[in-house]
């Protein structure tokens, strides 16, 4: 991650094998992910949006922190 990327509340739920609101747990209909993502799932059930020169590049999971 770079100072740029920031969290969203979203995780993936490896028990329904979605991904879902942190807080309601309630199933993300979509997800603008970066190409090839996402690629770790249970291992990076996580999700950051990734920008460079502040441009969102797209979603990515990743481990959490």
């Amino acid at each position: 991650m770079t100072k740029e990327d920031f969290w969203v509340p979203i995780i993936y739920e490896a028990e329904s094998k979605e991904w879902v609101n942190y807080y309601n747990k309630s199933p993300v209909e979509f997800l603008p992910w970066k190409h090839g993502e996402p690629n770790g799932l249970d291992k990076e059930p996580c999700v950051h949006v990734m920008q460079r020169d502040f441009k969102t590049v797209g979603y990515n999971d990743y481990i959490c922190n």
